[in-house]
């Protein structure tokens, strides 16, 4: 069994130590912050970080639940109109010359123990 450390679903930061909100798990190691977020009530059930096919890793991990596991993840059990599964690296996009050149690398969210 895993070991939560947080007692709710987390997937935008609002259960964070310092209450502030970590997009995407760290993965613009910490550039992305915002002040409030909306909170999900549910309790965790899978844990996971971020990592993109150039390597780059989210410096948090994030616990979700699992309607947010399979939003997150694309999963096709999750409604169509709830899929938000990351498809662009934020970290890449954020180190192109100009948001023409930013680049399509995929992102994905890897289970955690």
């Amino acid at each position: 069994m895993t070991a939560f450390n947080r007692g709710f679903c987390n997937p935008y930061g609002s259960e964070n130590p310092d209450g502030q909100a970590v997009m995407v798990g760290g993965l613009l190691n910490g550039q992305n912050r915002v002040a409030t977020q909306w909170t999900c009530d549910r309790r965790p059930e899978f844990r996971g970080r971020w990592r993109c096919d150039n390597g780059h890793l989210g410096t948090a991990v994030v616990e979700l639940c699992l309607e947010h596991w399979r939003e997150f993840t694309g999963s096709p059990l999750a409604p169509m109109n709830l899929r938000r599964d990351v498809r662009t690296c934020p970290r890449c996009a954020s180190l192109a010359p100009s948001p023409e050149e930013q680049p399509k690398v995929k992102v994905r969210l890897e289970p955690v123990s």
